[in-house]
């Protein structure tokens, strides 16, 4: 996060919810100079950036994803695929549309996609540079959690969207979508902003799981915890860019 100013700082955690913000736990500082924008362009010329196939691919795997037999299809309104820059380096994964993403299509709106963005500007992300989809492609009647059966008939069609978006950068929001991809059965409180590797066919991804952000809208102590994963997430960022040169 590119701080100009102590007010600034405590301004943008007063808006994420965070009326306090010290710990005795060591946080590396962040490392950050003007130069790193122009390596992150220079950077992301590495991977496949070819949008026309990307946008090919993308609407092939939505028109498959659209004739497939699901029992959330009857009950919800729209199918919520992804939304962002199909060329982007960092990927995030929510677990299930909810009632205003089932209204418009599109992931993560509303309170809970707010406060994601806000989580976005303390990795200096913004919305609109990243791409977000979930593990579930409907909404589940009631908000309940998605089942078994439903998550494993959308995973195959998950992992080949990962491949095709083909991130540097993964970030995985709440349980259900940690559970999925990383085939981990420890709860989402326990490796909140732990680093692992998510493997594709032809590379491993950096890869975190975070609290999803309507766990933090009922759960707002948990907020500073995350901070402080995010300042971590954010120093491996960019030192992935410095490192390249």
């Amino acid at each position: 996060m590119k701080i100009k100013n102590t007010k600034n700082f405590i301004d943008f955690c007063n808006e994420i919810g965070l009326k306090t913000f010290f710990s005795d736990i060591p946080v590396k500082k962040f490392n950050y100079n003007i130069n790193n924008n122009a390596l992150r362009e220079k950077n992301h010329t590495n991977f496949p950036n070819d949008n026309q196939s990307k946008q090919k691919l993308l609407k092939n795997l939505k028109e498959r994803v659209e004739k497939l037999d699901c029992n959330l299809k009857k009950t919800s309104t729209n199918l919520v695929f992804g939304d962002g820059d199909i060329n982007t380096d960092l990927m995030l994964i929510g677990e299930a549309p909810g009632s205003e993403e089932d209204k418009t299509g599109l992931p993560f709106v509303g309170q809970a996609g707010d406060l994601l963005n806000l989580l976005l500007q303390a990795i200096k992300k913004e919305r609109k540079k990243c791409y977000i989809s979930n593990v579930i492609f409907w909404r589940p009647p009631g908000n309940r959690n998605p089942s078994l059966d439903e998550i494993n008939m959308c995973l195959p069609f998950v992992k080949e969207h990962i491949e095709i978006i083909n991130p540097k950068f993964l970030i995985l929001l709440g349980s259900i979508a940690s559970k999925t991809l990383l085939k981990n059965s420890l709860g989402i409180t326990k490796i909140c902003g732990h680093k692992f590797e998510y493997e594709l066919s032809t590379k491993k991804i950096a890869c975190w799981p975070i609290f999803h952000p309507a766990f933090l809208l009922r759960n707002p102590y948990a907020k500073k915890e995350l901070w402080l994963k995010l300042c971590e997430i954010y120093n491996f960022i960019e030192e992935s860019y410095e490192n390249k040169f």
